[in-house]
C-alpha cells in the first residue's frame, strides 16, 4: 500500500513539473533587436484549442514599439508584459485589452525590461482554423532621454 502511494505521489510530482515547465516555455519570447524594419508574423488560431494564441518577444531596452494586427474573425485581445524583477516574481502588466476586435494598431514605450506578449482568443467557438496577421517594429529610444 505504501509503495502505491509513493508511486502515485511521484507521478503527480512529475505531472506538476511538466505543467509548470510548459508554462515557463510558453512565456519565453524570441529575442528581439530594435530595428525600424517591420516583423511580420502569421499566427494560426487552432479551432479546437482552448488555449489563447500568443506571440511573445523578450525586450531588454527602452524602445518604441509600433504594432498592428488583422484577424479573419473577432478576437478577445490583450497586449501585456511580464516584467523582469529582482525577486523573480511572476507579474503581468497590461497595455491594451479588448473583448471583441478584428484589427488594431497602436504604439507603446517598452520602459520595463521583460517579455512582451500579444494574446488572442476567438470570441465565438470556431469550426476551422483562422489566421492573425501581426506586425511590429521596435525603434530604439533616443539617447539622452
Amino acid at each position: 500500500m505504501k509503495k502505491n502511494k509513493k508511486f502515485i505521489g511521484n507521478k503527480i510530482l512529475q505531472l506538476a513539473l511538466c505543467f509548470f515547465s510548459f508554462l515557463v516555455f510558453a512565456h519565453e519570447g524570441e529575442q528581439s533587436i530594435a530595428s525600424t524594419q517591420w516583423q511580420h508574423k502569421n499566427l494560426t488560431v487552432q479551432w479546437d484549442d482552448n488555449w489563447p494564441t500568443e506571440h511573445c518577444i523578450d525586450i531588454l531596452d527602452v524602445n518604441t514599439m509600433a504594432y498592428s494586427f488583422e484577424s479573419e474573425i473577432s478576437m478577445k485581445f490583450d497586449f501585456h508584459v511580464h516584467p523582469n524583477n529582482d525577486n523573480n516574481e511572476y507579474q503581468t502588466d497590461y497595455f491594451s485589452k479588448s473583448e471583441s476586435i478584428a484589427n488594431n494598431a497602436d504604439e507603446i514605450i517598452t520602459n520595463k525590461p521583460g517579455t512582451y506578449c500579444f494574446q488572442f482568443s476567438p470570441v465565438k467557438r470556431q469550426t476551422k482554423n483562422s489566421v492573425i496577421k501581426l506586425k511590429y517594429r521596435l525603434i530604439p529610444a533616443a539617447k539622452g532621454r
